[in-house]
């Protein structure tokens, strides 16, 4: 069995922040689980282009509001509380309009200290 708490990784490696997100990786790779899960904050105002080429990611908004671009059809989707959606290698946009808290699953998992690429690519 496997409990952590959000505050107790604040300010360790798996606390990561950038200029958009702070992501606090509660389970990593080294976990076994296959898995990682992760509570992240996005900044309002922000966007940022990603494309998952070695991960599928599942998300649920707990907070604020944002809208979630596929690049390949051009759909938006305004994301609120209670909204959930996954991404299987799909390159998008993700756009913050209010700041957001949300829980991310990542398979396979993140290492814990993972940053996206330029071409918004977590390595694998």
């Amino acid at each position: 069995m496997i409990v952590r708490k959000v505050l107790d990784l604040l300010d360790t490696p798996q606390h990561v922040k950038t200029d958009i997100w702070t992501s606090t990786r509660l389970f990593v790779k080294a976990d076994g689980l296959g898995f990682s899960l992760h509570e992240t904050k996005v900044r309002a105002g922000t966007e940022q282009t990603l494309h998952y080429k070695n991960h599928i990611e599942a998300v649920i908004i707990t907070e604020g509001l944002a809208e979630l671009v596929d690049l390949k059809s051009g759909a938006v989707h305004l994301l609120e509380p209670g909204s959930a959606y996954a991404l299987t290698g799909d390159r998008h946009i993700f756009r913050a309009l209010k700041d957001l808290v949300c829980y991310c699953v990542f398979q396979p998992a993140l290492h814990g200290d993972d940053v996206p690429d330029a071409d918004g690519v977590y390595s694998d």
